[in-house]
């Protein structure tokens, strides 16, 4: 999780270059890539949990976000970051854009409305197809803004891949349970970066 301009320490994602994939295809492999690379962020001994969300039959209205990131205190269940995911062929449509945020937006205010501590700032990332957008949801609003270390700008999963290192960094440091976030984040950054291969 270096934030170092070292290139040893930084993560690295191999896809290897298969077979031009389609439909279902290309989304299952989308969610793979999300599904492998944020364990290695949020993990099991920080206190972490990430629940893929189950998918709605065709035709039936989705409730939920693909992913949900829970932090445990005290047997208390917390989401802290929700994640909606759209399909690669829709990368270059804002109008798939501009409606992922929405359903998003929704899932959150629901998600906030359950969550233990209300008031507490909430995360969430926009993923269409192999880029991602991070956003936060601050007390007593109702409509994301961009997160507060970054543009908004939409960030390739590859291209991207150290922007993104230090965003998720980021966000473990704000979401996870400690007395000193700081020192936490400090140490975190010094440490071995989890591979993404």
């Amino acid at each position: 999780m270096s934030n170092s301009g070292g290139s040893s320490s930084r993560n690295k994602i191999h896809k290897g270059k298969g077979p031009s994939k389609s439909g279902d295809a290309r989304q299952s492999s989308s969610i793979q890539v999300r599904a492998n690379i944020l364990p290695r962020y949020f993990t099991l001994e920080k206190g972490y949990g990430i629940d893929q969300q189950a998918r709605p039959w065709p035709g039936v209205t989705k409730t939920k976000a693909d992913f949900a990131i829970r932090c445990v205190q005290n047997s208390q269940p917390k989401k802290v970051c929700l994640i909606k995911d759209k399909r690669v062929e829709h990368e270059s449509k804002s109008s798939k854009w501009e409606e992922a945020v929405n359903q998003l937006t929704n899932y959150m205010t629901t998600a906030r409305a359950n969550n233990p501590n209300p008031d507490e700032l909430m995360y969430s990332i926009v993923t269409v197809g192999h880029y991602s957008r991070f956003y936060e949801l601050h007390a007593n609003e109702r409509e994301l803004r961009d997160y507060s270390t970054h543009s908004g700008s939409p960030l390739h999963f590859k291209r991207n891949e150290p922007e993104i290192d230090v965003i998720l960094c980021e966000l473990v440091a704000k979401t996870q349970y400690s007395n000193s976030t700081e020192a936490d984040y400090s140490t975190a950054t010094a440490q071995q970066p989890p591979s993404w291969e």
